[in-house]
């Protein structure tokens, strides 16, 4: 049993393929039995499970929480590498899509 209060905040479901298995229902159910408050889904890439979440994770008496894990990068002057993107103005593009 998880300490009263405890809430994880980086978890993968079966949206993250390769990476997570858990389905929505199961992990709802399984936070339930843990009696823990609420719950972060971070899956990889997208956002695809968020609705089903909130609806199930709401539904249940669970806070859901809702994240995304997304890895930036920017293309090398010789186009052949990928290299991680920095802090610049081109970055709050990208948070404004999520």
């Amino acid at each position: 049993m998880l300490p009263s209060g405890f809430v994880h905040l980086s978890v993968h479901t079966a949206f993250s393929l390769a990476e997570g298995a858990i389905q929505i229902k199961d992990l709802v159910s399984k936070c339930i039995q843990e009696n823990m408050p609420a719950v972060c889904i971070t899956d990889t890439g997208n956002l695809f499970g968020a609705l089903e979440f909130a609806v199930k994770a709401s539904e249940a008496g669970l806070q859901p929480i809702i994240g995304v894990e997304i890895k930036v990068c920017r293309r090398s002057r010789s186009g052949d590498e990928l290299q991680p993107h920095s802090k610049t103005a081109g970055s709050a593009k990208i948070y404004s899509i999520i």
